[in-house]
């Protein structure tokens, strides 16, 4: 799913970036005299996009709503958070979710 919304927002944007993040952890809990393990395995993606000089950030854990994320980096353009001109004159946006 991810892999198609990049190419669909690929034609969109100047830019896009994703990045998928996964996390495992063991831990192993001693509890009146009884050892269990408990096994953690998180996954979480961020998503950056260069639309029309402005750049949208935007992460998450539920990759049900992904095609909302990306949506939301291509929203975040109307409302600049910062705006740093360029040497080219053109100008980027930080944007904190």
């Amino acid at each position: 799913m991810i892999r198609r919304l990049v190419e669909e927002y690929a034609g969109k944007c100047d830019y896009v970036d994703v990045r998928v993040h996964e996390l495992s952890k063991e831990t192993i809990l001693l509890e009146n005299g009884e050892t269990s393990n408990i096994f953690l395995n998180n996954k979480s993606f961020g998503v950056r996009t260069l639309y029309k000089g402005g750049w949208g950030m935007c992460f998450s854990h539920d990759f049900d709503k992904a095609k909302e994320v990306f949506e939301k980096t291509i929203l975040a353009q109307d409302d600049m958070v910062i705006r740093i001109p360029l040497d080219d004159g053109k100008k980027f946006k930080i944007e904190y979710l």
